[in-house]
């Protein structure tokens, strides 16, 4: 069962912040939320008890591209404790995992993977308010209009869900949910994985990995392709072949240049790799395939990516 609800229409957006106090652009928020579809009432209720939280954007200025590198960062992430964690979750729910898998062609480690890097398999979903996270970075203005649109998703969301504002608490970005969705996310593609009438993404796990794989599906997933592996590149590699953000070639013309994969490459994304290596020449460098970008769609960070593809390796032991 999918959500039953239809997205709110679009804000029509104002100028970014700047200069205006946090009380003056929630007074016009207010103003065009109603505008977009939302009742009066809903609006006012939601944003009741809406606070300017300076956590919020100093967390938001931390992210970790250019914070550390690469294989720190996967170093850091990508533990034996999660691994093992993983696969004992694995099993644990394989019955609901295998289902999924047959909905929607996401293996389930890489589910576990998922819900281990945003969660910690669920065991911390994040304690700050989410109206007043969505409020902050929408008027902070980096990013304005995605997150006032956030902000709208996360009232209708609010009262789909029941519940005061100040019970919806997850990430300081706005995620919510032991997968970690933003509200249009819970909106668009949230499933009612046992079908019970409610799609409950904090409690209910056969809705929580339906939601995963409906949202990675939908994104593009490609079943049984994979995500990229670790490769070694000859010193004598040319360097402006590398980048994530370069036109895909073909497996043997990396192999040609002294590419050695280390698992075979799906024959579906064989004619699609690029190769990337951010921390430069001497840094860990992987091939990836077009799943990447899906995982990249979920989260935009290419460390992300990287670290929920190695995690998903180490759950299902090929690596």
């Amino acid at each position: 069962m999918r959500f039953a609800l239809i997205l709110v229409a679009t804000l029509i957006f104002a100028i970014p912040a700047n200069a205006m106090t946090f009380e003056s652009w929630l007074a016009g928020y207010k103003q065009r939320a109603v505008a977009a579809g939302v009742s009066t009432d809903k609006v006012n209720r939601a944003l009741a008890g809406v606070r300017f939280d300076q956590k919020v954007i100093d967390l938001d200025r931390k992210q970790p591209e250019g914070q550390m590198t690469l294989q720190t960062y996967v170093e850091k992430t990508v533990t034996q404790k999660r691994v093992d964690t993983g696969r004992e979750k694995l099993n644990q729910y394989r019955q609901i995992l295998s289902a999924v898998e047959r909905s929607y062609g996401v293996p389930p480690e890489v589910i576990m993977a998922l819900w281990g890097k945003e969660t910690d398999f669920g065991g911390f979903t994040g304690k700050s308010e989410t109206i007043s996270s969505l409020a902050t970075l929408a008027f902070e203005g980096r990013r304005y209009k995605f997150f006032e649109q956030e902000l709208l998703n996360a009232i209708v969301l609010l009262d789909y869900l029941k519940i005061q504002p100040s019970e919806m608490r997850g990430s300081w970005a706005g995620a919510v949910g032991q997968c970690q969705f933003m509200p249009s996310n819970y909106l668009k593609v949230g499933v009612d994985g046992n079908k019970n009438g409610r799609i409950d993404l904090w409690q209910e796990m056969p809705d929580v990995f339906a939601s995963m794989a409906n949202l990675l599906a939908h994104e593009g997933w490609q079943r049984g392709a994979g995500w990229g592996q670790r490769i070694n590149l000859p010193e004598t590699f040319d360097k402006t072949l590398i980048g994530r953000d370069k036109l895909g070639k073909d497996h043997r013309f990396w192999e040609q240049r002294g590419v050695r994969f280390q698992t075979p490459v799906p024959a579906n994304v064989a004619s699609n790799i690029r190769i990337y290596q951010p921390d430069g020449a001497g840094g860990p460098a992987y091939a990836i395939y077009p799943n990447f970008d899906v995982l990249m769609r979920w989260n935009r960070s290419g460390y992300f990516a990287v670290a929920v593809g190695r995690l998903s390796d180490k759950i299902n032991s090929i690596d």
